[in-house]
């Protein structure tokens, strides 16, 4: 697959079929999406390697159980 710029700076993938643009640009808002989903993995996967339930799936159960 080739990639040529598009007018607006972003990156076009080009195929037979069809074109794709793709906005390449991190928003404050992706960003903070990115860092949270970051943070959220660092806590559960050392916990699921060490066969414990998650810290957030417990409180979500408690919150709906409660």
């Amino acid at each position: 697959m080739n990639l040529s710029e598009s007018l607006d700076g972003g990156q076009e993938p080009k195929s037979r079929c069809s074109n794709v643009a793709l906005d390449l640009k991190i928003t404050d808002e992706l960003r903070r999406a990115c860092v949270a989903r970051e943070l959220v993995n660092r806590i559960q996967i050392p916990q699921r390697r060490a066969q414990r339930p998650s810290l957030l799936g417990h409180y979500r159960a408690a919150a709906v159980g409660a």
